[in-house]
């Protein structure tokens, strides 16, 4: 896929439902109205900004989440190696996983370019894409405002405020979730310290025991607009996202 995950909007329950995808949707989105199934078919203004969203998130996010947290998780056998070894899918697999640490370690920085100066860069271009997704954020939730003022319906509150159950007020690319948030999420959890039971591990590293400098630049991102975003989306969309 040239976009990372494919361009198929949220189904948390329309698998169950027997609520086929649109296919040909009025409007030139090509996506359903009906919330808990939607597809993106390849033209109009949706397709555009979730195939431009998901092709700058994987080489930005994609690549310097996984750089940055190496840096900080590789020097520590409690940290890497207790995420190798609780994360193993068979007794096999976590009785190679010191091996699997020490390859890793060895390995990773070389393969992955991983050093002190590479990962400060890193630092510089996750906070420029927090950048970039405040302002999608700030986008949406001023044209989600205005289009449900002009209906009657009120204000639309903020991605971090009241939300319903079932969805958030605005997304990336609109009001429904897509693959670009799907996306945003499942790359930027381990930034922001989503719940290891939230994303389907058996256990990740916390904020809290990140060292020290970690921990302060985790926090920092954490209490941004998209930092609360994706905390929300995995609240919220936790089932569909623990599958990718």
């Amino acid at each position: 896929q040239p976009y990372g995950l494919a361009l198929t909007l949220a189904q948390p329950a329309a698998a169950a439902a027997g609520v086929e995808s649109a296919n040909g949707a009025a409007g030139d989105s090509g996506s359903s109205s009906s919330g808990s199934s939607t597809r993106v078919v390849g033209s109009g203004p949706l397709y555009e900004c979730v195939a431009e969203l998901e092709l700058r998130l994987s080489g930005t996010l994609g690549i310097e989440v996984r750089r940055v947290m190496y840096q900080y998780l590789l020097p520590h056998w409690h940290l890497a190696g207790r995420l190798f070894r609780a994360n193993a899918s068979g007794r096999l697999e976590q009785l190679l996983s010191p091996l699997l640490y020490l390859l890793s370690r060895l390995l990773l920085p070389q393969v992955m370019n991983i050093n002190a100066a590479t990962a400060a860069r890193g630092k510089q271009r996750l906070v420029a894409e927090f950048d970039y997704v405040d302002s999608l954020l700030l986008t949406q939730q001023q044209q989600q405002k205005e289009a449900k003022e002009a209906a009657g319906q009120g204000v639309a509150a903020g991605a971090d405020a009241s939300t319903s159950n079932s969805s958030l007020p605005y997304y990336t690319c609109g009001a429904e979730l897509s693959a670009a948030d799907v996306s945003l999420a499942a790359l930027g959890g381990y930034v922001v310290g989503v719940p290891a039971s939230q994303m389907g591990l058996a256990w990740c590293p916390s904020i809290e025991d990140m060292p020290q400098e970690m921990q302060q630049f985790m926090q920092a991102l954490r209490d941004r607009p998209t930092g609360k975003f994706i905390l929300e989306l995995w609240r919220v969309h936790g089932p569909l996202m623990s599958r990718i």
